[in-house]
Order: structure tokens, then sequence, then C-alpha cells
């Protein structure tokens, strides 16, 4: 009797599990790693999809994506492929940050070395990369190149010395970044805790926040303070990993290089083209066989005046809009500008008004208090003097009249 009912459970857990869809069976990832809002009113966002069962991710397409920006549906305007498939539309632009302090001396600088250069090595034909290295200070390696040879010798010459300025490299990573377009990436290494940055970890992520790029971190040794490396990477798109031997570096860069080129790009038209500096929600959903997956993630394209583009592409939305057509909030900003200047003008007005009065009044002082209406005489320029006489005259001097004469 118990062998039936256990051969019974045994088959219908089977049964089951074939009647599911097999992504069901397995978790599926879905996140917006980064918003590239550098052709702003256009946007790319660059998804990635973990799904260890690879049933969702071999049957996406433009149709299997959904795009809605602030609660309005887009659409796409180029065909969705994971970014390995065309390295010459879809670049990518990497900063290696590593970790060469004293503490790094030895077997785990080489490892570290060793996985930097297993990165360059998967780089494709138009991705680039820049290498720095942090003790004390942050050192420039290479610039960007896609040189593999360049990179490996650069990389080749790093020796450890040093604190930790781990945070200025992220930083100057970030700020080296900036003018590139398209998908973005830092890579952070250390073994330990920073204690020589003058920038900490609060400004580095607002600034990368702010850049809209993320910041891959990878925490070597058990010294490494693992919950900074974890909230910095999760909050500016990018992923955390951990490993307790510098052996597991290269297993780990190379899983870091394979997983953005299997993102997927998806490009759109913003419906507020304005770079009015507001926060824009971006959803991106993906169904399948009643299965829903989302990501969310926000973006400012900058900007405090509202913007209003004239024709730069094929789509309506982009034409010049007149005023009456604004938004509510648009409306009241130009509102606002309008009261801003008037009241830089006002002091200017007032000013002027000010030294009229004043000039008025300079003009009335003296003026006699019983009539205002007319302006007292002015006093006369004309005094009496009486001469001196010579010493000599003076018995002459007696009943003569007084002369006048003109004081200029």
């Amino acid at each position: 009797m118990f062998k039936i009912v256990f051969l019974s459970l045994a088959l219908f857990t089977v049964t089951m599990s074939l009647s599911l869809p097999a992504f069901a069976q397995t978790p599926v990832d879905v996140t917006i790693r980064q918003i590239d809002k550098s052709q702003f009113p256009e946007v790319s966002l660059f998804i990635s999809v973990e799904d260890p069962s690879s049933h969702v991710s071999s049957r996406l397409n433009s149709t299997g994506f959904t795009v809605v920006e602030s609660g309005t549906s887009v659409d796409l305007v180029a065909q969705v492929t994971p970014l390995g498939e065309d390295s010459y539309a879809n670049s990518i632009s990497t900063v290696l940050t590593i970790d060469k302090s004293g503490s790094m001396e030895g077997i785990k600088i080489e490892d570290a070395k060793r996985a930097a250069t297993a990165y360059t090595e998967l780089m494709r034909a138009n991705d680039q990369i820049a290498v720095l290295a942090f003790d004390d200070h942050v050192l420039t390696i290479n610039d960007f190149t896609n040189d593999k040879d360049d990179l490996s010798s650069a990389i080749s010459r790093i020796r450890a010395d040093g604190q930790t300025a781990f945070f200025d490299a992220i930083d100057r990573g970030l700020r080296d970044l900036t003018p590139v377009s398209g998908r973005t990436l830092v890579i952070a290494m250390t073994d330990g805790k920073d204690n020589e940055s003058s920038t900490d970890f609060m400004g580095t992520v607002q600034t990368a926040e702010r850049l809209g790029i993320p910041i891959y971190t990878v925490a070597l040794g058990n010294d490494a303070v693992t919950d900074g490396l974890f909230e910095l990477a999760n909050r500016t798109g990018g992923k955390y990993a951990f490993t307790p031997s510098s052996a597991e570096l290269t297993k780990l860069y190379s899983e870091i290089a394979r997983g953005v080129q299997s993102e997927y790009k998806l490009t759109y038209i913003s419906p507020r083209p304005s770079h009015d500096g507001r926060s824009r929600d971006v959803i991106v959903t993906i169904s399948d066989s009643g299965n829903v997956f989302e990501s969310t993630k926000s973006y400012n394209p900058g900007g405090v005046i509202p913007t209003k583009f004239t024709e730069v592409s094929s789509d309506p939305k982009l034409s010049l809009r007149l005023p009456r057509e604004w938004d509510s909030s648009e409306q009241a900003f130009l509102i606002l500008l309008i009261v801003l200047g008037g009241l830089l003008i006002s002091p200017r007005l007032i000013s002027i008004k000010a030294r009229s009065q004043n000039q008025q009044a300079s003009d009335y002082m003296g003026l006699d208090k019983g009539d205002l209406s007319s302006p007292k005489p002015t006093p006369s320029r004309v005094r009496l003097a009486q001469e001196e006489e010579e010493p000599s005259d003076i018995s002459d001097s007696e009943g003569r009249e007084p002369r006048i004469r003109v004081i200029e």
C-alpha cells in the first residue's frame, strides 16, 4: 500500500512539472542595468535577463518587451538584440579600477592583474577599456583603447604599495565615462576598506546615480567591506560579487563580461522630450505564457528650463509645440520664470525711482518753509568790504564812504 501511494505521488509530481512552463520552474531576473540619456530625447535601456533555463530569453524580440515611461507606453524604434550580436552598434566602455594597496602584495595583485587581462581578452572589436589603479592616489594605467596588447602590457606593470583610495578611483572612473555614450560601467575591486579617499560612499553613489553609470563591485577576502560594496552596486544598477580567494577573480571578471554582452538594448523616444530637470520612472515588462517579469528604474534628462524641440525626428511628438499646448507643469514653470524676471527687474526700477525722488528733494532743500512753491533766492555773491587805508592817510579817512568790492 505504501509503495502504491509513493508511486502515485511521484507520478503526480512529474506530471505537474512537465505541464508547467520550463521558465516558471527556474527564477528569471529582469533588471534595467543602465539608462543611456546621452542622445535624449532618444533613450536607450540596457536590460539583463538572467534566465538559467534560457526558455524566456531564447524567445525574446521586440514584441517581448513593454516599456512605459511615467505612465505612458512607448514604442521601440530599433530591433531588440543582445549586445553581443553587434559590437559596432552596441559598443561597451569599461573602466577597470584595480586595488594596488600594500595589502594586495604577493599572489593577490598577480591574480588581480590576470583577472583584468582576462576581461580585456573578451573585449569585442568596437569596445574600449580604460585601466585605473589606486593606492594613496589614483593612477591612470591606460586610457580608453581597444588594443588588447597595450592593455595587457600596462596591467602587467602594476605593483602593490600604499593605502586604499577606493572611492576616489571609482569617482575618477565615473568622470572618465561621462562623455561616453552607449553601455558603460565601472568594475571596482578591493580587498579592504577605504582609508585615503577625499570622496566618501554617499558622494560616489550620488555621482553614479546622477550620471547613470552602473558600478560592479568585487570584494576580495574577508577584510573587504562587503555591506558597502553590495549597496554601492545595488543602488547604481551594477552587480556585487565576493570571493574569498584571488584565484576566483578571473572567473568573476569573465562572468561580468559575458553578462554585459548578453544584455538587451531597448531604444525609444521619450514622450516628454523636454530637458525639464524632472525625474522619469521607466518600467520594462516581459510577459510570456501568463508570467510577468518587470523592472523599474528612474532617470533625469537634466536641464532646468523646458526646451521645446524643433523637428529632430520623424516622430510628431518632437515637433515644436506652442505654449498653449504645454502641460500644466510647463505652463506653471513659464509663469514662475516671468515672476522671477519681475523680481529681478523690480529692484532696478525702485532704485531709479528713488534716485529721481532724491534729486527732486535736493532741489527743494533750500526752499522757504512758508512758501514751497517758489525757491528761496540764491545768496548773493556780492558783499560789502571796507578797504583798508594806508597808515599814512589815517587823518583823511574820516567822512569817507565805503567802497563796494565784488568777491568772486
